[in-house]
């Protein structure tokens, strides 16, 4: 892993920032400013290297300039996981950089040369505080992880198993995942969403006819299409 602190001039900072999630709206003025004076670290990754580990303290936005990521949740009790794989441009896990629970959800490795700029925490709070566009765009980030919980509580209570399983894809896995796979260790799906077998395979038979998951077994199942999943099966618009 190598990491090269400003070294890029700043038009190709510029370039990076304006795509850059949490950043985009933010004025010329502004994005001209943050590439000349505000302090980023550019980090590249090799294939396998792990970019942030589960339960690690998160003490910097990471943001996903260039490659791919992928990011696997696991429960506590090691039962069931959700892996996805984020592209650049994106943001890695930004509802956690503040809070009580400011600890990585998942391990997100590299899929292979990644590239990474990162802010520190305390300088995204003077952006935050100096700008209204940043405050805006990071509320809205977190609002909309607020209100997914808030949902899945509810659809997981009482919904069908389509949409329980979409609740998990919801609150597990960000905007502009792919290749999400949910899989249930050392019990089958159905048992983990309290159904009967029979319910379970009807159902993972009717999401594949629609392309919209693949499974080959009662353990795993692969998301076609994360944004197709949550329009179809929740009452509640997807993000």
């Amino acid at each position: 892993m190598k990491t090269n602190k400003n070294k890029d001039n700043e038009g190709s900072i510029f370039t990076i920032l304006r795509e850059l999630p949490l950043i985009k709206g933010v004025s010329q003025t502004r994005l001209q400013h943050i590439a000349g004076h505000v302090p980023l670290h550019f980090i590249k990754y090799a294939a396998g290297d792990v970019i942030a580990d589960a339960g690690q303290e998160c003490t910097h936005l990471k943001f996903i300039v260039s490659g791919s990521v992928r990011v696997e949740i696991v429960a506590a009790n090691g039962r069931f996981s959700v892996a996805q794989t984020l592209a650049g441009p994106n943001v890695l896990a930004p509802d956690y950089l503040f809070g009580r629970t400011n600890r990585y959800p998942g391990t997100a490795t590299a899929v292979g040369p990644v590239g990474v700029m990162q802010i520190t925490k305390d300088v995204y709070r003077s952006m935050l505080a100096e700008d209204p566009v940043f405050m805006f765009n990071y509320l809205n980030v977190l609002s909309t992880a607020a209100q997914k919980g808030q949902a899945a509580l509810a659809e997981a209570a009482s919904g069908s198993v389509e949409q329980k399983i979409a609740c998990w894809v919801q609150g597990m896995t960000q905007p502009g995942s792919t290749d999400i796979v949910m899989c249930s260790h050392g019990r089958d799906m159905n048992t983990l969403l309290g159904v009967a077998k029979a319910s379970y395979v009807a159902m993972i038979e009717r999401l594949k006819a629609q392309r919209i998951v693949e499974a080959d077994s009662l353990r795993t199942i692969k998301i076609i299409s994360r944004q197709e999943l949550l329009d179809s099966l929740t009452a509640y618009s997807g993000n």
